[in-house]
């Protein structure tokens, strides 16, 4: 744990998890950044971010962390941070491809979480948490009613309250479909 100007580093507090160690720079280095807001779960708030394993952009992975008492301690030293999912490996579905990042996560009504992300194989992938973020689905690619699986150019965009995701026949948007799936968030 490294002191910095009389604070704790906050990614280096909760360890280097595998995709760390087997960065280009085994682990000395971290490369992690997010495009997710954070969300009220509970009493705290949870935000999403992404670990890269290799510079630049790929073997990246989902990770989420979480803070129960942020919204009610006013000492930030006293803030209680727990990063998610547990055990060394984050968020990622390998068979669709390397790049798996961009996380948004959503709480649901039923107080379990959703979480979106996109991948570089022309897919958005889903997963679900019924446990606070301590484990996951599987990520597995949204699908219509029809049971046809979402496609997209490349990412996930955000509208206000809807999760659009741009559906595409081919791995350009030059080829994207002008249909458009609408995922309402919880």
């Amino acid at each position: 744990m490294q002191e910095k100007h009389g604070r704790k580093d906050t990614v280096w507090m909760y360890g280097r998890q595998k995709v760390d160690l087997t960065n280009d720079w085994n682990g000395r280095v971290q490369i992690l950044w997010g495009i997710g807001k954070p969300v009220n779960v509970d009493e705290g708030m949870m935000f999403s971010f992404t670990k890269i394993g290799k510079y630049m952009l790929e073997n990246s992975e989902g990770w989420y962390f979480h803070c129960h008492n942020i919204n009610s301690e006013k000492d930030a030293g006293k803030l209680n941070f727990k990063m998610l999912p547990e055990g060394d490996t984050g968020l990622k579905n390998e068979s669709y491809g390397p790049v798996n990042e961009e996380q948004n996560i959503v709480f649901m009504n039923n107080k379990s979480l959703y979480s979106i992300h996109r991948t570089i194989s022309g897919f958005p992938l889903e997963s679900y948490s019924t446990d606070g973020g301590k484990s996951w689905t599987i990520p597995e690619p949204p699908k219509y009613e029809t049971g046809i699986a979402i496609k997209t150019p490349g990412h996930a965009p955000e509208y206000g309250n809807v999760k659009t995701v741009n559906t595409c026949s081919g791995t350009t948007t030059t080829e994207e479909n002008p249909l458009r799936a609408g995922i309402l968030h919880g």
